[in-house]
């Protein structure tokens, strides 16, 4: 709206000025000043090239509006270059005097004839007109640097009308004057096509929120009003009409260099301070994550301890065979819960170590098949509760890959979960392998669910989505699974995608690893019978501040078959350590007088013991210190009965076989 205001002010000022041509009113043509008028050629063209303009500044412009409008660009231009020709070859083409007789010499050599000035912004502004036809970025920064050229005479003629140097204005050996008036509406007019788009082209730099682009305007506005207060004070204060041309320049030059550089100054000053504010900035942002972070891990094992002996009393009760049906389906409910809850806690801290880059694998060789199987047992009981149909068709003839089971495991899982969540009642979800040319293994799990909508399926693995509001609602989660499977597969220099015909037409999930060959397998190494421990002849001593986990884990591992001693701190622990022999170290990380790294040190050390951490700190950092401390392995509260069971045995039989 403004560049449009801008166009009516000048064709109001063009339009006045051909009405004191028409009505004989010499104050209409130079109503801003005295001295040269407004010729009428001059106004019939500023009228053109304004209504030019307002057509191309109001979007949408009709098909006709705009060849309107290019017709009058090429009319004005027309009008300029032979006006210029004149001036050039010192020809009269009868141009000057065609709307009106004009015999005033004020201001003129050449009566009636436009100024050259005037011809060549009207020249600049017709071009702008048909850069601005081609509505690209080309065109656009085209037609503001026009009129930016456009802006610049007029803008020295009114320096001049100012200084009261006219002889800038000579062209050879004519003079012709810009009127005051033709300068004003010239400038409205380059103003108007820099108002057509402010934040686009060179204009971007301007107006753009950025610290640069307010340096820049600092500077503009300096540069725009700095200078001419420089020459106005040489010529008013110093005499430099009647001084030596020299005295008048180096004066003006030296002021400018001044004050130019203290501007400089300040704003190198104004981007030190912004740079240190960023900075800090920067090192309070990082200290607030580092507090996230220690937030996050002390939250999660505030979360696990407790869900720990509810856990592992539940794993133990549910394979109690003495137990009714009923009570164990029950204790299987809360068990299924349990671990829904842990697993949530493992994706919130996932999500924090793939942000920071810090999830790490633990490559080992692994069946893909048995993770497949794995997989499908953690989800039996729903997939049962919901009737669902599974169908196997494992073809893949090289089904190992090199990997970290635990999160290759959790990836088959997270894409099985959702396909159970998602699969209606009595539905269907088949899962193949098969391995492709390039030496991968292709596993897929296609499921006869929901769906996925296409415009959702470029976004679907990314952190929290969710798809609909009605999805979300309807299905819950946190959608985080799927974003944790991607980066796992990419860790593994592997693939995953979906593919879906959208809604109501299932989802396929397509995993792609690199097989390891069989050959290069190995044969896992055997312990010899005489080195087995068995539960009867182990002695296991647990540390664990928690009363119910220790309580727990005494009486599910006594139950089990071994001797078990039970304290709640480092020096409880290094006493008893002392008056007994144990097999085995089972350890929180977190206890009240020290903790179970320097714990298991010490023990290692003294009494040349194995250990087991049984922590709720689960981070790689956690991992990579309890197996520095010389703990065999590193399980997360709350853990179930079957991988206690397996650390156990690894512990001390894989102590037992060195």
């Amino acid at each position: 709206m403004l560049g449009l205001f801008l166009c009516a002010v000048a064709f109001f000022v063009g339009a006045l000025a051909m009405a004191g041509w028409i009505f004989q009113q010499p104050q209409w043509r130079s109503f801003l000043a005295s001295g040269s008028q407004m010729k009428a050629n001059t106004a019939f063209c500023l009228m053109l090239l304004a209504a030019a303009l307002a057509v191309r500044t109001f979007r949408p412009a009709s098909a006709l509006a705009r060849m309107a409008a290019n017709a009058a660009a090429l009319l004005v231009g027309t009008i300029v270059s032979l006006t210029l020709a004149e001036y050039w070859f010192e020809a009269d083409l009868g141009i000057d005097q065609f709307l009106f007789k004009d015999t005033s010499t004020v201001g003129t050599s050449d009566p009636g004839r436009m100024s050259p000035p005037s011809a060549v912004s009207f020249l600049f502004g017709a071009l702008t007109v048909f850069a601005l036809e081609l509505e690209t970025r080309i065109g656009l920064r085209l037609a503001q640097l026009l009129a930016l050229a456009m802006a610049f005479v007029p803008a020295h003629i009114l320096t001049s009308y100012a200084y009261g140097n006219m002889n800038v204005l000579a062209f050879g050996s004519r003079k012709s004057y810009m009127a005051v008036p033709t300068a004003l509406a010239l400038m409205a007019l380059a103003l108007s096509v820099l108002a057509y788009a402010p934040d686009r082209g060179l204009m971007r730099s301007l107006t753009a929120s950025t610290q640069a682009s307010r340096v820049f305007r600092r500077l503009l506005v300096a540069l725009f009003v700095a200078p001419p207060l420089l020459g106005w004070f040489v010529l008013k204060f110093l005499d430099g009409r009647n001084s030596p041309p020299e005295f008048g320049v180096s004066t003006t030059v030296m002021l400018c260099i001044v004050f130019l550089a203290a501007l400089a100054w300040f704003n190198a000053a104004r981007l030190n301070r912004t740079e240190l504010n960023l900075e800090k900035a920067k090192q309070d942002a990082e200290r607030a994550n580092r507090a996230k972070d220690q937030f996050l891990a002390m939250l999660s094992h505030e979360l696990r301890t407790p869900l720990n002996p509810v856990l592992l009393a539940a794993s133990a009760l549910e394979a109690d065979s003495s137990l009714s049906a009923d009570v164990r389906e029950q204790l299987a409910m809360m068990r299924r819960n349990i671990e829904l809850e842990a697993r949530l806690i493992d994706d919130l801290l996932d999500v924090t170590r793939i942000a920071h880059g810090k999830l790490e694998l633990h490559p080992e060789v692994v069946d893909l098949h048995v993770a497949i199987e794995h997989a499908l047992g953690i989800s039996a009981s729903e997939i049962e509760a919901r009737k669902l149909k599974i169908t196997k068709r494992l073809d893949a003839a090289e089904h190992h890959a090199s990997a970290d089971a635990a999160r290759l495991q959790e990836v088959f899982w997270n894409i099985l979960r959702n396909a159970v969540k998602f699969t209606p009642i009595g539905g269907q979800i088949a899962i193949s392998t098969q391995n492709d040319d390039g030496g991968r293994v292709v596993i897929q799990f296609a499921d006869t669910g929901i769906g996925i909508e296409p415009n959702l399926q470029p976004r679907i693995f990314e952190a929290f989505e969710q798809g609909e509001p009605s999805t979300q609602m309807r299905y819950g989660g946190l959608g985080l699974g799927l974003a944790i499977s991607k980066r796992i597969v990419d860790l593994h220099q592997g693939s995953i995608d979906v593919r879906s015909s959208g809604r109501g037409q299932g989802s396929t999930f397509t995993v792609k690893l690199n097989a390891v060959e069989s050959s290069r397998l190995k044969t896992a190494t055997n312990v010899s019978p005489g080195s087995i421990v068995t539960p009867a002849s182990a002695e296991i001593l647990v540390v664990d501040d928690h009363e119910d986990s220790a309580r727990v884990l005494q009486r599910i591992l006594r139950n089990a078959g071994y001797r078990v001693s039970s304290c709640g701190s480092v020096a409880e622990a290094r006493a008893l350590a002392a008056e007994r022999k144990f097999d085995l170290v089972i350890s929180d990380i977190g206890l009240p007088d020290g903790n179970g790294l320097d714990l298991m040190r010490s023990l290692r050390e003294t009494h040349g013991l194995s250990g087991i951490a049984l922590s709720g700190f689960g981070t790689e950092e956690d991992l990579a210190a309890s197996k520095a401390a010389g703990f065999i392995t590193h399980l997360t509260k709350p853990v179930d009965l079957e991988r206690l069971r397996s650390a156990i045995n690894l512990a001390l039989n894989g102590a037992a076989g060195r």
